[in-house]
Formats: structure tokens, sequence, C-alpha cells
């Protein structure tokens, strides 16, 4: 048989079973694979969802990516989940105009950088979205979240987004004089927060909380909400170790996270 014919029968051979994997439904590797159901262990680095998801009620678990994973919401919710709404084995990428709300852990828990892009995430037990390293969010609304809104190990980044009423606000009630933790709407403790044509307010106790922030057409007000803030707690609009670079920023306070007694930066309304 000469090379030619070998090469045609392979050809031949390889289109005829695309046109089965097609026709049976199949997933052959490198296909984003659909997801219907809660719990969902697939492998798949790339996912998308088929339906609302309604783990209320339920042991299992959102949806889980493996590292580099990525998932499109395509407008649908992933909800109630009995642990976190999505988690990441690493970094991971999550888009697509859905909901993850009411999850009993975080709405997004990452071992990685974590990039959200047009998502809502809401009213999940403790922190919106929670990443190992770095964090990403673009044209997203995070909010009404027990704990933080959005906490990184190292940095945060966020464009065009609203980030408000976490913490313990009007919404859940009072706020209980001793809380666990101190949840802010952004905070990156020991990294860098840059926050760029976003509003973040009204969260319990700081809005932006990083070691270095830098803001640009940025609303940060009514934050600082806590009973215990300015009593027994320093609370800020935007808290951080080094002064602040604000840019056409709207803030009422802000303050040296790392003093006590704090001092303000002199960047905000009532510094």
């Amino acid at each position: 048989m000469n090379i030619g014919l070998r090469l045609s029968l392979v050809s031949t051979f390889c289109v005829s079973a695309l046109a089965i994997s097609l026709a049976a439904g199949g997933v052959w590797a490198g296909q984003p694979e659909p997801i219907s159901a809660c719990g969902s262990g697939s492998s798949a680095k790339e996912q998308y969802l088929t339906n609302d998801l309604d783990c209320t009620g339920t042991m299992l678990s959102g949806i889980g990516l493996p590292r580099g994973g990525k998932l499109d919401l395509r407008g649908f919710s992933i909800t109630g989940s009995a642990t976190h709404g999505v988690f990441c084995e690493g970094s991971c990428k999550i888009f697509g105009g859905g909901t993850i709300e009411n999850s009993q852990l975080n709405g997004v828990n990452a071992l990685g950088r974590v990039r959200i892009t047009n998502a809502t995430i809401r009213g999940n037990l403790i922190r919106g979205v929670d990443g190992f390293r770095a964090v990403r969010i673009e044209n997203s609304t995070i909010v009404e979240n027990i704990n933080d809104g959005v906490a990184a190990g190292k940095s945060i980044r966020v464009d065009a987004s609203v980030i408000s009423d976490n913490g313990c606000p009007a919404w859940n009630g009072p706020c209980e004089d001793s809380p666990l933790s101190f949840p802010d709407g952004i905070q990156a403790n020991f990294g860098s927060a840059r926050i760029f044509d976003s509003t973040v307010n009204d969260n319990a106790f700081g809005g932006i909380t990083a070691k270095r922030v830098k803001t640009k057409n940025v609303i940060a007000l009514g934050n600082m909400i806590h009973p215990t803030c300015h009593v027994t707690v320093q609370c800020g609009d935007i808290e951080s170790k080094r002064k602040p670079k604000a840019f056409n920023t709207v803030c009422d306070r802000s303050t040296d996270l790392f003093v006590l007694p704090a001092i303000p930066w002199g960047i905000c309304a009532l510094d």
C-alpha cells in the first residue's frame, strides 16, 4: 500500500470517528463539557451550565473546576451549595452573566488565581470570592455576603464593578457587637488592591482594605456601619498601610490600618 493511500485511509477514519461522536453527542478532549447537575466532578478544563442549579437541601457542592479550569455560566445560576458555589483546585476563570448565591461557605473559592467577569455573587454565608493568590473582578456585582465581599491572599483588581452590602448590613438584620471577623468589601491585608471605575459602598467595616491601595474613578461611601467602628475598632472607606494613590475618588474616611490609634491619610472628605 502506498503512503498516499494510507494517509487517505487514516484521514477517512478520523473524519468518520468525529462524525460518530457528534451524532452520539459525545464529548472529546478539549471540548467544553455541559453541566446540568450539582456536584459535578468533571475534570474538563472548560465547562458550561445548561440550566439553573439548585443545590438546596442536598449535601452536594455546586461546581468543581480543575487547575486552569473555565466555567461559562451562560446566564444561569448556582444556588444553595452545601459548600462553595464554585471550587477551583488551582487558578480558574468564571464568566457568562450568571449568578452564584446562597452557598453555605464561599460563593467562589480558588486555591490559585481567579478571574470573574460579568457575574453576580450574592448572599453567600462566608465570602463572595476567596482567592488564595490573586483575584480579578470585572463587570460584576458582589453583594450581601455575610463576610468579605472579595478577599485574596495577595492582590485584588476590580474593574467596573459593584462591591456593596457585605458583612452585616441592614438587609441581614442588626450587626453583632462581637463579630468573629471584621468583614470588608474588599480585603487584601498582605497585598495590593487596585480599584477602577467601581462602587464600594455600605460594607460592614472597611470598604477597601489592603497593604497598598490604588483607586481611580471610585465611589467608596457608607462603609463602617458596624456599631464598633470608631468605638473599639478603627474603620475606613479606604484602609491601608501605605498612603493610597487615589484619583477621582469619593470617600468619607481613610485610615492607616497598621497604626493605633489610627491616623487618617487626608484623602477623604472627613479625614
